[in-house]
């Protein structure tokens, strides 16, 4: 796993923060509530994948697994780590990044199997 010089993991998180925006409050949110008018970030989520497809229940975990990471990194807590303000470790940098390009590459499979408008 690729090591981070001091300085860079302290402005790392401003890559997070690109992420969060790019994936969660362009394409689902976005793409949900213009679509949709669908409002509560699950349920955006959800419309994202399925759209008018009924929803299928073998999908919670994964949906909940995105509305998570969501909370994560929207997250202001001055305990631990946030990516909001900047707080995270080296650790956490490295296992953060996995985790979004995981969960997204589970939704837009999702998307491809259900999704219909």
């Amino acid at each position: 796993m690729r090591k981070y010089t001091i300085g860079e993991t302290e402005t790392k998180y401003l890559d997070f923060m690109g992420l969060r925006s790019m994936l969660f409050l362009r394409l689902i949110f976005g793409f949900s509530e213009k679509r949709y008018g669908t409002k509560g970030r699950k349920e955006q989520i959800k419309k994202f994948v399925f759209g008018n497809t009924h929803y299928n229940s073998n999908a919670d975990p994964i949906i909940n697994n995105a509305k998570k990471l969501w909370n994560e990194l929207s997250r202001q807590d001055m305990i631990g780590n946030s990516v909001k303000l900047g707080q995270v470790s080296r650790h956490y940098i490295e296992v953060l990044f996995p985790r979004i390009i995981g969960i997204m590459a589970s939704l837009l499979r999702l998307r491809e199997r259900y999704f219909s408008m």
